[in-house]
């Protein structure tokens, strides 16, 4: 399949987008760049433009109307049948100061942003937009759970997570596709491990974030979780003497990853050959496993900065897994010490480092 650009891509405007990935995201600043060349642009592209849709949905002041019409306008923007410049005539007045500098700095270089999308080829558009389009209208249907109620069901949350990050699965799956014909003939073995893989990706996030978002009037999770949390916050108990909250979080927590298990059986079939997206793939795992590990020794956290990955950990990881990217065996051993609660898994980890230096 033709997979070149429509048009010239403008190396100021690819400057910029590469300016601001770093700005939005430290996790992604660090993967996208380890995809072919051919997927860097693409995937920046794509993963920006979301991240716009984002900052629409964290923003807590805007009424749930008004950002289902901004999510609206964006999907028009992205199709080109609105510019970008009158989209933010409205929309930067709109969100104020609230969104932090990263995610600013990207609404205001939104024409630079789209320009881009527009530079790339047909095919890429069209994966691109599909997936932008599909994220906001799903993001405009949940806006109602922004309060402290919560998803009323497990079954809304994984819709939910469908439409924040399983849609965005299946883009770069679309997009690897198209990148590779070897990826392309495994994908009806890919399909079932795509949902699991975003969903994964996103109740880590959502867990991480879970006291920071319900002080921002925000609960992601249903049921026990809005009258537990409500009772802990109100009453000034500690976290970790509150017994059924330890117990439901736990719960959440396995099903998160039994999902991220399946993400790593979708990443041990790309071909070995596409070592790129291999350690793309395995390292947004890696760390999504390492984060839930975190969380699991430490119920009593009150914020995600408390159980972020340590800067020492996240090059560990990285090592590790970059030099183990062609061999699924010890790609797996490594996953499995990171899943472990054990503290001392991260220590492991590091003799493994040391031993492959020295041998």
């Amino acid at each position: 399949m033709d997979n070149t650009p429509s048009r010239l891509i403008n190396q100021n405007d690819t400057a910029v987008q590469d300016s601001i990935l770093p700005l939005v995201s430290r996790t992604f600043a660090m993967t996208i760049p380890l995809l072919p060349q051919s997927l860097r642009l693409s995937v920046t592209n794509a993963y920006l433009l979301c991240r716009v849709a984002d900052t629409i949905e964290d923003t807590s002041h805007l009424p749930t109307k008004k950002k289902t019409v901004f999510f609206r306008q964006l999907v028009e923007v992205v199709k080109q049948e609105n510019s970008a410049d009158s989209y933010l005539l409205e929309l930067l007045p709109a969100l104020g100061s609230s969104p932090p500098v990263g995610e600013l700095a990207l609404i205001k270089d939104l024409a630079c942003i789209i320009r881009i999308t527009h530079s790339l080829a047909e095919k890429e558009i069209e994966i691109i937009t599909n997936c932008v389009q599909t994220m906001c209208r799903g993001m405009g249907e949940f806006q109602a759970v922004t309060e402290k109620t919560g998803h009323q069901s497990k079954e809304l949350l994984k819709r939910y997570c469908y439409y924040v990050a399983g849609v965005v699965g299946e883009m770069l799956t679309a997009l690897f596709c198209l990148h590779s014909p070897a990826i392309a003939e495994k994908e009806t073995a890919l399909r079932p491990l795509i949902i699991p893989f975003g969903e994964g990706l996103q109740m880590t996030n959502i867990l991480k974030d879970l006291w920071d978002d319900f002080e921002d009037n925000r609960l992601f999770l249903p049921p026990p979780f809005p009258s537990l949390m409500a009772t802990i916050e109100n009453k000034h108990l500690p976290v970790t003497t509150t017994t059924i909250f330890s117990q439901s979080l736990n719960v959440q927590i396995h099903q998160t990853y039994d999902c991220l298990v399946e993400a790593t059986n979708y990443a041990a079939l790309i071909p070995k050959e596409e070592s790129g997206i291999r350690t793309f793939l395995y390292l947004n795992i890696a760390f999504a496993f390492s984060t839930l590990k975190n969380i699991s020794i430490q119920y009593g956290y009150y914020s995600g900065n408390t159980v972020k990955i340590s800067r020492s950990d996240v090059t560990i990881i990285r090592d590790l897994i970059s030099q183990s990217i062609n061999c699924n065996e010890d790609l797996a051993t490594i996953m499995k010490l990171l899943r472990s609660k054990k503290p001392a898994s991260i220590t492991q980890l590091r003799k493994i480092k040391i031993f492959r230096k020295e041998n």
